[in-house]
């Protein structure tokens, strides 16, 4: 199996899964969810998810709700997305 393609712009090979935002891809609205998508989801696992996990030591209360609501966010939008490959 080659690479899966999140939010990628084209749509993925036959048989190679391929995570997408439902509905027309040339729509504006879902051509920018998915492009934000492919950008905001790697940017938060390397500053929140790898950041603690690699020892950055304790932290405050209000810093950890404000990035469980940066996670959360892509977590909804992620949820909402269809196999493109379906």
């Amino acid at each position: 199996m080659g690479a899966v393609r999140f939010f990628a712009a084209e749509p993925p090979k036959p048989g190679e899964p391929g995570l997408r935002r439902p509905g027309d891809p040339t729509n504006q609205t879902v051509k920018a969810m998915n492009e934000g998508l492919r950008s905001f989801a790697p940017g938060v696992q390397l500053a929140i998810r790898n950041t603690s996990a690699h020892g950055a030591g304790p932290m405050a209360a209000q810093d950890a709700l404000e990035q469980l609501g940066a996670l959360s966010l892509p977590a909804r939008w992620i949820d909402d997305c269809e196999d493109a490959a379906a």
